[in-house]
């Protein structure tokens, strides 16, 4: 998500009388949203752009239409001053009298009145000033009206009073008793007020006592300041300060508001410090009823060639836990020279729980292992060098063993058909385990050759490969060093059909794609050998035409088989759109499967895998549909199945359904939409729901409501937390548009964005 830029609570006081000031925002509980960081090197690569706006794309409230001054001359001399005027007096005194439709000129300001009274510069005290009657002040894209007005063009000071201004470029109007200007810089308003709301709906306001702006520090500050929500008074500040161009500076920004059920009523007050235009920082204070007041910090920093970012949370004596609790993130992505890349990433919490009672969701709920890795990688033309270090904090299951080092050598050269190609993959790694036994050393190497034939219907590609991999393995009573060798053969080839077919009235292209994959690896017994860090592929369509069906070198799975498999797709002849696509193919073994993960285990027996398939299909312009299983022909079942249906229509009309089955694990259900209801409603939710246990996984429920100049949106959730209790929140989001967020920032988009309807 992107950060946007943000002043502090009520920063865009001075928008209608500077162009340059920026939209604050909060985000939602409990991290504030800092500004972007200014870009370096040419570009700002640390965060996404937003998403669009849910529901109907809401423009601001056209503001009062001021009238616009006719320039007298679209491309004046500098420091010229031209008036035209219906009539005019001049007297001896050098004071000047135009009457009629008078309009003047000078530079970038434009005054049109009914009367205006002229002192001619050469007369004391009121050398080259002006009086005007019914003035309207034009400059840039503001635009200002009032009753009586008072200007030196030669100082550029001035006064106007009583004031009606526009903003036309931020769709923003208000008022204000007396507006001074005290330069080309400088200018104080008194009794100031702003809305972006039309003129006859005033929705919101924002009142200040007096503001003061300083365009030339790029700094503002204003006085007894209230923002009205419908009349009703909402926030009040004795003083603030805030920017008045697109420079970022330090303040409070926005408080945050939401309800937990596991913490109960939340208040988060963030500040944001402006260390340096690419270094920044946020301190928040986040008060919890049921648990105490945590301390957050972020650090980001975006330099040349290398971005990161720190996050340290601490929460002493969390009184629902017992005891202090902590979290700790870094991740840092360098580029230090052209083929050079750099990246480490660091999270720690302070005890098992944290994820689940701070987290959000089911996905901090459910997190197993938090990794800490650095690395540093080599890409040349034709070859990559990358080396890791791999550390894991165990919440919950088995602790993984650590890297330390890992070396890893690969050729990346482009297959060149018609020729003998070479490949090679290398990796040299040091286990580590603070418990389990054997530790050691590892070096694993597979070197390979091809002689791919491709034409434009058939491609036949031979493939040979020897992989070994050696041990010097520790506390294994005598130490050991142990080896295995294995040699890999395959052949990939298919063949493309192709024919003109019409479905409904759509010429279309049916293509037919049989292809066969012979895999030969003959058994080595490996029951010796440790298990480091090798599990099994899931079985999917692509492991259909894998060389093993274990990822990791610890295991080479034995095999004498052949993949057969065939694939037709739909494609539209004038647009080549893929509308169908159907794959389905099996593996037949000639031989059992001896090779296992466990040391012993029986081999596998089967004569056939399970047929696996795949379907995708783009129904309708805003239709698409797919499935996916595996289906044993023994047991007659789905081992795994999943279905899914999408609907994205126009406006962000979106509608997810989904299905999951994993045989003896688990079967879910899950439905998830956005949908505008009428011009100015949009409803969210979502609901998974789990069939094989009975009950409700995660639920959610959202309403928003959209006005031209604000927006209100309420979401409720419920999910099931790792203990197998329900965790309910209740967040609320009112949006001032023009000027910020008082709540949980972006509900509706923070919840798409988060995966929850798929669609970012």
């Amino acid at each position: 998500m992107r950060r946007r830029p943000l002043a502090i609570a009520v920063g865009l006081l001075v928008a209608p009388l500077c162009s340059g000031a920026q939209t604050p925002d909060a985000e939602a509980v409990p991290r504030a949203a800092p500004p972007s960081l200014t870009e370096v090197g040419g570009r700002d690569y640390l965060w996404d752009p937003p998403l669009a706006p849910l529901g109907p794309e809401w423009a601001l409230c056209p503001p009062q239409q001021l009238p616009l001054v006719a320039p007298l001359r679209p491309d004046p001399a500098p420091g010229v001053l031209y008036l035209e005027a219906a009539r005019s007096e001049v007297h001896r005194d050098g004071v000047s009298v135009f009457e009629g439709n008078v309009v003047l000129q000078r530079d970038e300001h434009r005054i049109a009145a009914d009367t205006v009274r002229y002192y001619a510069a050469e007369i004391a005290p009121d050398a080259g000033q002006i009086e005007a009657e019914q003035v309207t002040y034009n400059r840039g894209e503001v635009f200002l009206q009032g009753d009586h007005g008072r200007f030196d063009l030669v100082r550029n000071r001035g006064t106007l009073s009583p004031v009606t201004y526009q903003l036309r470029d931020r769709h923003g109007s208000g008022s204000g008793e007396r507006v001074e200007l005290l330069g080309e810089d400088r200018l104080r308003v008194r009794g100031a007020r702003y809305t972006t709301c039309a003129p006859d709906d005033l929705s919101w306001v924002l009142r200040a006592r007096d503001l003061r702006v300083n365009r030339a520090t790029g700094q503002g500050s204003a006085t007894h300041v209230v923002l009205n929500f419908k009349r009703v008074p909402i926030l009040y500040t004795p003083y603030i300060r805030f920017p008045v161009t697109d420079e970022r500076m330090s303040g409070f920004l926005y408080p945050s508001i939401g309800q937990s059920s596991r913490s109960g009523f939340q208040l988060a007050l963030p500040y944001y410090w402006n260390i340096a235009p690419h270094r920044d920082a946020t301190l928040t204070l986040n008060s919890m009823s049921r648990r105490g007041l945590m301390l957050q910090s972020e650090i980001r920093y975006l330099n040349p060639r290398s971005r990161g970012e720190v996050l340290v949370d601490y929460l002493p004596d969390d009184r629902l836990y017992g005891d202090d609790r902590a979290q700790y993130y870094f991740t840092h992505r360098g580029r230090p020279t052209q083929r050079w890349t750099v990246a480490a990433d660091y999270h720690r919490v302070s005890d098992v729980d944290y994820l689940p009672d701070f987290g959000g969701g089911l996905a901090g709920a459910t997190a197993s292992h938090l990794e800490r890795t650095a690395r540093a990688t080599y890409r040349a033309d034709d070859w990559v060098f990358d080396a890791r270090a791999q550390d894991f904090q165990t919440l919950r299951g088995t602790q993984p063993y650590q890297r330390v080092p890992q070396l890893m050598f690969r050729t990346t050269r482009a297959e060149r058909p018609g020729q003998l190609n070479l490949g090679l993959n290398s990796e040299l790694t040091y286990f580590d385990h603070p418990t389990n036994v054997p530790t050691g050393g590892r070096g694993d190497v597979t070197a390979a050759f091809s002689y791919p034939l491709r034409g434009l219907g058939a491609f036949l590609v031979p493939r040979v490969a020897l992989r070994h991999t050696a041990y010097a393995l520790e506390d294994t009573g005598e130490g050991e060093n142990l080896s295995r060798t294995v040699p890999i053969a395959s052949v990939d080839t298919g063949v493309f059909l192709e024919r003109d077919v019409t479905l409904g009235g759509t010429p279309m292209l049916q293509t037919l794609e049989p292809r066969l994959y012979y895999l030969y690896v003959p058994y080595r017994d490996q029951d010796e050998l440790p298990r480091f860090d090798t599990g099994r592929y899931d079985m999917s369509f692509a492991q259909l035409f894998r060389d093993d069906r274990y990822i990791g070198p610890d295991r080479v799975g034995d095999a004498n088989q052949l993949t057969v498999a065939l694939t037709s797709r739909l494609l539209e002849s004038n647009s080549g759109m893929e509308r169908l696509s159907a794959s389905v193919g099996q593996i037949v073994y000639f031989a059992d499967r001896r090779v296992q993960l466990a040391p012993g285990a029986a081999p596998e027996t089967e004569a056939r895998s399970d047929l696996l398939g795949a379907v995708n299909a783009r129904l309708t312009r805003h239709w698409s549909a797919g499935a996916e299983g595996h289906w044993n022909p023994e047991a007659e079942e789905w081992r795994v199945a999943t279905a899914r249906a999408q609907y994205r229509g126009e406006d962000r009309r979106r509608l997810n359904l989904a299905y999951r089955l994993r045989r003896d694990q688990l079967e879910q259900t899950d439905v998830a939409a956005a949908w505008p209801i009428g011009r100015q409603w949009a409803a969210v939710g979502r609901w998974v729901y789990s069939l094989q246990d009975g009950q409700s996984l995660e639920t959610l429920g959202g309403l928003g409501y959209e006005d031209c100049c604000w927006g209100l949106r309420v979401v409720g959730r419920r999910f099931l937390t790792a203990d197998g209790e329900y965790d309910r929140a209740i967040m609320l989001e009112l949006e001032l548009k023009g000027l910020s967020s008082i709540g949980e920032r972006g509900l509706m988009d923070s919840l798409l964005q988060d995966g929850i309807l798929g669609v970012r």
